[in-house]
C-alpha cells in the first residue's frame, strides 16, 4: 500500500523511526522512491515572551543569549543495486518523516 505522506509528531528520537519506516518501504516495494525529512521550530511565543523579559535571548547586549530558529532536512535513502525514476506509477513521490 502505498503512503503519500506518514507524519511523526513531536519527540527526540523520531528520525530514527522516519527512517525505519521509509527502509521497510524500500524493502517491500524497492522501485518506488522514498523521501525521508523532518523539521524543527521554535515557536512557543510565551516563553520567548519570558527569555526576552529575561534578557535571555541573543542580541546586541546579550553575547550568550539563546538562539530561537528553524531547520529542516530531507534526503532519500535507497538500498545498493536499486533504481528507480524520481516518481512512482501515479507521478507522485512518496514522503516519510
Amino acid at each position: 500500500m502505498l503512503q503519500i505522506a506518514l507524519p511523526f509528531r513531536a519527540g527526540v528520537h523520531l528520525h530514527w523511526l522516519a527512517l525505519e519506516q521509509a527502509l521497510q518501504a524500500i524493502a517491500a516495494e524497492p522501485n518506488e522512491p522514498v523521501v525521508v525529512g523532518g523539521v524543527d521550530t521554535f515557536l512557543d511565543l510565551r516563553l520567548l515572551a519570558e527569555l526576552d523579559a529575561e534578557q535571555r535571548i541573543l542580541g546586541a547586549q546579550v553575547m550568550d543569549g539563546f538562539i530561537p530558529g528553524e531547520g529542516a532536512g530531507f534526503f532519500r535513502p535507497t538500498f545498493a543495486g536499486t533504481s528507480w525514476s524520481n516518481r512512482n506509477s501515479n507521478g507522485r513521490k512518496r514522503c516519510i518523516g
